[in-house]
């Protein structure tokens, strides 16, 4: 996907299914890895065809969160949707506007788009899991890293192209953080710990939902990497 190119769970729901197709048509299994939750739940689940986007609702939408805050369209969001809205963290604004789009435009809640009941898909799910300590320190680690292999001058590239506003948004974690440095309104250290912040809050959030699926956990910190993949593979064959 190029920068600033739309992409939402809808499209990588019917793009996953094609290519989990193709895998097994060659007679392999396919394994899905990742942390984004959400779109986990649109492959496993499904997600009716949503409205197309209204980009001119849209900026109205930004141009309210502008002005009255992120709060204010989540409180909203609530009203209308709390299912939803359970769902989502109140600072994730790209989902709270689009799901306020929806509603403005059909009538019809964005949950009623989801069906996540029974999942679609037959699968194993597994997480792998790791102490908090360990987790914020490999989090910490990682940012530092990837300031040191060129983060900010990837988000000056970037800015440069005219995207911004893409990397400002909600959902650009490590990248959104950066562009004050790049602005020169902030120093490199506040954006570092910022970054970092956003990390362990996405963390915290992603590891609340996999535990609340029930899947298999595998525990990081008492097996090595090698030791990990083959419970991955007992696992799998198990429940096969």
């Amino acid at each position: 996907v190029e920068p600033g190119g739309y992409f939402d769970a809808k499209i990588f729901e019917e793009m996953a299914k094609e290519k989990i197709k193709e895998i097994k048509e060659r007679g392999k299994i396919p394994i899905v890895v990742g942390g984004t939750y959400l779109y986990i739940q649109a492959l496993l689940y499904g997600i009716d065809e949503t409205p197309k986007p209204d980009w001119n609702l849209r900026s109205k939408l930004y141009e309210v969160a502008e002005k009255k805050g992120k709060k204010y369209l989540y409180e909203k969001l609530k009203v209308i949707d709390p299912k939803y809205a359970s769902k989502i963290h109140e600072n994730d604004l790209r989902r709270v506007i689009r799901a306020l789009e929806v509603f403005i435009n059909t009538g019809k809640p964005f949950s009623s788009f989801h069906s996540w009941d029974k999942p679609k898909l037959d699968f194993v799910g597994i997480y792998l899991k790791r102490s908090p300590e360990n987790l914020y320190r490999r989090i910490e680690e990682r940012v530092h890293d990837m300031v040191k292999e060129g983060l900010l001058e990837e988000v000056k590239r970037l800015m440069e192209m005219g995207y911004e506003s893409f990397l400002t948004s909600t959902q650009a974690i490590d990248y959104k953080e950066f562009v004050p440095c790049v602005k020169g309104e902030k120093r490199l250290e506040e954006c570092i710990r910022e970054a970092i912040k956003n990390t362990k809050e996405q963390a915290k959030r992603q590891m609340r939902w996999f535990r609340k699926q029930g899947w298999h956990e595998i525990d990081l910190d008492k097996l090595s990497m090698e030791e990990a993949c083959e419970e991955v593979v007992k696992t799998y064959l198990r429940e096969k």
